[in-house]
């Protein structure tokens, strides 16, 4: 059957979450559209729950492989798929109400990519969502710059570095070779978009929310130390080459926007821990010598209040307070 739509899911050790997920799926009443579950090397029994959903449904595959990563289950996906346009989704979020008929309307206005607004679930409560899109329209690309458009969170107020409110065309994806980078990399989402948004012409924006992203203690735990530190070295690197592959000088005024989720996935770690070990973790980080390299670049006048805000605690590294603040309240979420 030719499809138009792959849906391609990550999975690794999803148990908990994969009965929640499979409501989502059988919501999907569409022929026209795939779901691809990756298994990245799951030792639990997401296979089994997987592959006992999967009976008696034509549409949905299943496919194994070792232990890679988010990234490398995503291209895996990619490579697997049969759908015209691809969705990227996580087993521990949900899809939004009336999702596929969504999907399929916005496919009639024949752009390269399509955005969506979206709802974030924190620990089983509704929190504000971080964009407020405007009414449905479509963006020519052409007089923009690609890398204000993936690293701006202010334009059309889109949250442009995630994927999984997107709709991507394949045909783009394979002709120019874009793959996740695989490595321990934070933000993956942001430098898949760069490669994807250099490539394309235009983009419609629609104001309908089609996924709900969740956020748990699982989740939040998941991001160890080591692993933390590795990924921020990476993204280091790769800010970088952002300035070299796209030819671009201005990335200096985006490095919150880049450094943010790094700061933010250790106050969610640390909040869980004893104050004094917290403090220990913040301090470290804030005295790396590449995190304060980039935090003198910032250009303060381009922040927003909370970033600005942000800023000056990091920036005198305040460890107290901005524990004790997101211990009360995570206002930084």
């Amino acid at each position: 059957m030719k499809y138009i739509i792959s849906i391609i899911v990550s999975v690794y050790n999803g148990e908990k979450f994969l009965a929640n997920y499979f409501k989502n799926i059988e919501k999907i009443k569409s022929n026209q559209i795939e779901i691809i579950f990756i298994n990245d090397g799951s030792t639990d029994n997401s296979l089994n729950m997987i592959n006992e959903f999967k009976k008696n449904k034509k549409n949905i595959f299943v496919y194994s492989k070792e232990n890679g990563g988010l990234s490398a289950a995503r291209n895996y996906g990619i490579l697997k798929s049969h759908g015209q346009y691809l969705f990227f989704s996580d087993c521990d979020d949900n899809l939004g109400s009336n999702f596929s008929q969504k999907l399929l309307k916005v496919i009639d206005e024949e752009c390269d990519l399509y955005v969506f607004d979206f709802e974030r679930l924190i620990n089983g409560k509704k929190a504000s969502s971080w964009i407020n899109l405007p009414k449905n329209k479509n963006i020519n690309l052409d007089k923009l710059d690609i890398v204000d458009f993936a690293l701006s969170s202010k334009l059309d107020k889109t949250y442009s570095q995630s994927v999984w409110n997107k709709l991507y065309k394949k045909e783009i994806i394979v002709k120019n070779k874009i793959k996740f980078i695989e490595k321990k990399l934070l933000n993956e989402d942001l430098y898949f978009n760069l490669d994807y948004f250099k490539c394309i012409k235009n983009v419609y924006i629609s104001h309908d929310i089609i996924y709900e992203y969740v956020i748990h203690d699982d989740s939040i735990t998941r991001c160890k130390k080591n692993w933390l530190i590795e990924s921020m070295e990476n993204n280091y690197d790769l800010i970088e080459n952002i300035k070299t592959k796209y030819n671009y000088d201005d990335v200096d005024k985006y490095v919150m926007k880049i450094i943010l989720p790094f700061v933010i996935t250790i106050l969610r770690n640390e909040s869980y821990e004893s104050y004094k070990v917290g403090k220990l973790h913040l301090k470290n980080f804030f005295n790396s010598k590449k995190f304060q390299f980039y935090l003198k670049r910032i250009d303060k006048k381009l922040l927003t209040k909370k970033e600005f805000l942000y800023y000056i605690i990091v920036r005198y590294k305040l460890y107290n307070i901005v524990y004790i603040m997101y211990k009360i309240k995570r206002i930084f979420l």
